[in-house]
C-alpha cells in the first residue's frame, strides 16, 4: 500500500456485508494501483480490483445508483489523469469488475489532456 492521503469508505454491500472501500494510494513507481474492498467485520479481503496504471490512485468514489442504500459502482480517478469504473452491483464479488462494453478494465473510462500553454499566457 502507498501513502494515503484519503479515506476510506464503509459502505453496505451488494452481497449482504459491511465492506470498507481503499485504493492502494500514491505509490512511487508502481505498476499497477488496487481497490480494496475489506469485509469490516474482519479486515479480509472481500474483493482486490486491479487497476492497471501507472500512476498512484486517489480516493475512490462511492455510488447508489438505485437509491437501494447500497453501493453500485466505484470510481476512482490516478495521478496520470485518468478515470476509472468499476460496478460491484452484484451479491457476487466475483462479478465485480469493469464493465465490458466499456472497457474501463483495461483502459481508463476518461483520459486526460495534456495542453501546453505558452510562458506568460493565463498567468494574469
Amino acid at each position: 500500500m502507498g501513502s494515503l492521503i484519503q479515506q476510506p469508505y464503509i459502505v453496505p454491500l451488494q452481497n449482504g456485508k459491511f465492506g470498507v472501500v481503499v485504493s492502494s494510494g500514491f505509490v512511487h513507481g508502481a505498476t499497477q494501483g488496487h481497490i480494496w474492498i475489506l469485509n469490516v467485520a474482519n479486515g479480509a479481503i472481500i474483493k482486490d480490483i486491479v487497476v492497471p496504471t501507472l500512476g498512484g490512485l486517489g480516493q475512490p468514489t462511492v455510488i447508489d445508483l438505485n437509491r437501494d442504500n447500497l453501493v453500485d459502482r466505484i470510481i476512482v480517478g490516478d495521478t496520470l489523469g485518468n478515470v476509472w469504473r468499476f460496478d460491484i452491483d452484484n451479491a457476487n464479488p466475483s462479478f465485480w469488475t469493469a464493465p465490458t462494453n466499456l472497457l474501463s478494465g483495461e483502459q481508463p473510462r476518461f483520459l486526460s489532456l495534456l495542453l501546453w500553454m505558452p510562458p506568460g499566457i493565463g498567468s494574469q
